[in-house]
């Protein structure tokens, strides 16, 4: 699956609603789990969109203000970025254009890497992906997951069928699985990961 995102942006402020879910019963759990690496110096949230989960994240996990914390949003889509630094962006919190898929080398190494509901774009480079992302760990850092799963996927059922094709992904990857949660949304049945994944 590929995006339009730049357009998607252009055409709408808020395409997936994050800034009206931001604090969801979803994103609590996410960051109760992120909890175990607070307070966080350095974080990457990749496919940050327009900024809002990036700023909530800051808010309860970096340092306290002027404590060095670098919080780092990256997107594919400019006008994305564009109003997340509008929004939200500060000293401590920066917003960056790039395709994760193509870019990242330069960026340091990072406490925490956030993958937040872009599993299904970028499946096709998942494994480069996070091969990528070990490589810009800090030892004893992690790769935190968030991503929804359809009780009935009608889609890459072969290279990725539900929480369990994902765990087959993470076995072959540089990862192994640190913690999660799985939260069921109750009218659909259908679930959210949450998952830290350290360095074997």
């Amino acid at each position: 699956m590929r995006g339009d995102f730049e357009s998607m942006y252009v055409d709408i402020d808020d395409p997936w609603n994050c800034s009206g879910t931001v604090d969801s019963v979803c994103n609590d759990l996410f960051l109760a789990l992120l909890q175990k690496k607070a307070p966080i110096k350095r974080l990457l949230d990749v496919g940050c969109g327009a900024g809002a989960l990036t700023h909530r994240m800051y808010q309860e996990l970096a340092l306290p203000p002027g404590g060095g914390s670098e919080f780092i949003g990256y997107d594919i889509s400019a006008t994305a970025i564009q109003r997340a630094t509008a929004d939200y962006g500060g000293p401590e919190l920066t917003f960056r254009t790039g395709d994760c898929t193509q870019g990242l080398a330069t960026e340091g190494l990072f406490d925490v890497i956030i993958m937040s509901e872009i599993l299904w774009y970028v499946l096709a480079d998942i494994d480069q992906l996070l091969q990528r992302f070990a490589k810009l760990l800090t030892d004893g850092g992690i790769c935190a997951i968030h991503q929804y799963f359809p009780i009935r996927q009608s889609f890459a059922q072969n290279d990725c069928a539900g929480i369990t094709g994902f765990f087959s992904i993470v076995r072959r990857s540089p990862f192994m699985l640190d913690g999660y949660a799985e939260y069921v949304e109750t009218a659909s049945g259908d679930r959210v990961l949450l998952a830290l994944l350290a360095i074997q």
